[in-house]
């Protein structure tokens, strides 16, 4: 039955598409997307998080179409700096976006589509301005926000001042006696720190932003041509031992075993696998070919000529703002010394026993391999010195020797000089391209007092996907597994407190689902060390369809 809705849904609207005429079947079948982010501003180093919402001409599409959300970041020279791959269940999605400390400051823009989306042309998809700050700037003006009323949502707090690191509990809830229709609602919540996050007008938020325009867009295409994804899409070519295209019948096995799919190439070698349900770089094999197999690049869409934009008053100080949560500075080195001990033997390093091995998978996503290494590996930093980057190898507190680490790729040593760094070098390579590196700390470079700055060995895969290759390895991103909001639990003895807590996000949650049986829902967070005001906004929607939002401020002394 599902089969035959969907291919009504095509026939009816490719038809009438084609003949040009304004139609209730077009329009019918139109999506949109809305992205609540935890922030309106970022610096270096900081994560941005979202909660995704998809509106529908139609409500009841909400089950029928796309599950798969692009979201990307695009820096100032119009590229794509960061992006994901979100799922989507019931119009709701959630997702991050990592920012490297090497970022340069400028005016990014978030958008997010669909690719039934792209049928409705780009001007149709979500953009949000995301301005990304130099650390020594500040937001010198707060603009004074106007808090939306609704009657049906409520937010209390269990105290009205509190002190630093204390704990504090929201209750959010639905009014039952007001919520007359009222049968369900979806929210997304943030906490920010109002000095290290200062209110600015003009930002988009959920009242303004979600519904779809009047009308059909006018960049429209003519015909349908993107599909409804419901999973992830491979998309790839068969080539005979001629280099030409072939029909044949592939066979087509997920890591693990995970999955066995058959699949029919055309006259031309290309084949689809359709709506996989796979996360993060997932491996297959693919059988019954006698000549190369290779995934097709990515097609991505156009920018339109206009990008919105977010003036904000900038005020230069003497001192950083926002320092990345040292929380996550934790979890990130314990993933690198998990990493060293299962990957280290699977590599027959030529410089002894490394520190720290990571896979090129490992790295997928970042702009550069010196943006990668900064990432995944928290010894290192990237400093700007003269319009160069410097990699630095960094103990405690202070940059160690006054020079960057002996770096060979493939062997070769990498010689500096000439207006060159290590940092610039390894800013130029593509994450893509590497297999894996190895980092070693001057007691296991096997250097002597010439690696006092440590060790990397960079080697790069023989031979990229791109050219096509007799092995059929293919590598496909699926959708990026959940992460969750971290913050620290001050009532367990474990926690570190001796490092300073400067969290500018103080709470996150993607998600919170209210009902007629479960109107209400209690929340929970401790503060930081910094006094002053936190901002707690709650947007989503009401019913599926009635965009709602609140905002209360909180007093820390």
């Amino acid at each position: 039955m599902k089969l035959v809705f969907f291919t009504l849904i095509f026939f009816v609207s490719a038809t009438l598409l084609a003949q040009r005429s304004p139609n209730l079947s077009a329009d019918h079948f139109q999506e949109g997307a809305y992205l609540h982010t935890d922030k309106h501003y970022y610096y270096p180093g900081e994560t941005i998080w979202f909660s995704a919402y998809m509106s529908y001409r139609s409500p009841g599409m909400a089950d029928t179409l796309s599950r798969v959300l692009y979201v990307e970041l695009i820096n100032p020279a119009r590229e794509i700096a960061k992006s994901a791959l979100v799922k989507l269940d019931s119009g709701r999605g959630s997702g991050v976006l990592n920012l490297e400390s090497s970022l340069p400051p400028g005016n990014y823009i978030i958008r997010a589509y669909t690719s039934w989306m792209r049928n409705y042309g780009v001007s149709h998809f979500f953009y949000k301005p995301i301005p990304v700050l130099d650390p020594y700037y500040t937001v010198s003006e707060k603009t004074p926000q106007v808090p939306e009323v609704d009657d049906h949502l409520k937010i209390f707090s269990d105290k009205r001042v509190y002190k630093t690191r204390e704990k504090v509990k929201l209750l959010i809830l639905l009014d039952n006696e007001r919520k007359g229709n009222l049968k369900s609602a979806s929210f997304s919540v943030s906490v920010t720190d109002e000095d290290q996050v200062v209110p600015v007008g003009g930002s988009q938020t959920i009242m303004n932003d979600y519904q779809l325009s009047d009308g059909l867009p006018p960049d429209m295409l003519p015909h349908f041509k993107y599909p409804v994804e419901s999973g992830i899409w491979m998309k790839g070519v068969h080539l005979s031992r001629k280099n030409r295209g072939e029909k044949r019948t592939l066979t087509v096995v997920q890591d693990k075993l995970a999955g066995l799919f058959k699949v029919e190439a055309n006259d031309t070698g290309v084949f689809i696998l359709k709506d996989l349900m796979i996360y993060d770089t997932t491996k297959f094999i693919v059988n019954g070919n006698r000549g190369k197999v290779f995934l097709l690049p990515q097609d991505y869409p156009a920018l339109p000529k206009e990008l919105p934009g977010h003036h904000l008053h900038l005020m230069r100080t003497d001192s950083v703002h926002r320092s990345v949560d040292p929380n996550l500075k934790s979890e990130m080195l314990n993933e690198v010394v998990v990493t060293t001990t299962r990957r280290a033997k699977q590599y027959d390093s030529p410089y002894g026993t490394p520190d720290v091995v990571l896979a090129g998978e490992q790295m997928n996503g970042y702009s550069s391999l010196a943006a990668a290494i900064v990432a995944k590996v928290p010894q290192f930093t990237l400093v700007s010195s003269n319009g160069h980057l410097l990699l630095m190898w960094v103990r405690g507190m202070f940059i160690a020797g006054a020079g960057e680490p002996v770096v060979y790729i493939d062997q070769a040593q990498v010689i500096t000089g000439s207006g060159e760094t290590v940092g610039d070098r390894l800013d130029q390579m593509n994450p893509a391209m590497i297999d894996h590196i190895e980092v070693s700390s001057m007691i296991n470079s096997g250097l002597g007092a010439n690696g006092v700055n440590g060790l990397i060995y960079v080697s790069t895969r023989k031979q990229s996907l791109a050219t096509g290759t007799t092995n059929p390895l293919l590598k496909l991103r699926g959708f990026d597994s959940p992460i969750r909001f971290e913050s620290p639990n001050y009532s367990t003895p474990t926690t570190d407190t001796s490092q300073p807590d400067l969290r500018a996000t103080i709470y996150w949650n993607p998600k919170i689902t209210l009902n007629v049986n479960r109107p209400t829902m209690e929340i929970s967070f401790y503060t930081a060390d910094r006094p002053g005001k936190y901002r707690v906004i709650v947007e989503g929607l009401k019913n599926r369809t009635i965009p709602t939002r609140k905002e209360i401020l909180l007093t820390v002394e």
